[in-house]
């Protein structure tokens, strides 16, 4: 659930593992109790799709931008 705050970066940082299949977008505004019954209930009895989707999350993206991101700002001040 991306935040309603910003430019709409959050969306379009979780758009990757979403198309991928390792995740499901449900928008701030779109998120009541009924919401949740329509798609998380449905996760939950379905522990197959739960662990597809957690490969497909876990193949999707870059698993060490944290540490890409933070040798390139210890370059940048030079320690």
């Amino acid at each position: 659930m991306p935040l309603p705050i910003g430019n709409g970066e959050q969306a379009l940082n979780c758009l990757p593992v979403v198309n991928a299949g390792g995740a499901l977008m449900v928008k701030d505004e779109e998120l009541t109790p009924m919401k949740v019954k329509e798609v998380v209930l449905p996760l939950l009895m379905n522990p197959q799709r739960v662990q597809a989707m957690g490969v497909a999350a876990q193949n999707s993206g870059s698993r060490t931008a944290a540490d890409v991101l933070a040798r390139m700002v210890l370059d940048v001040v030079g320690k």
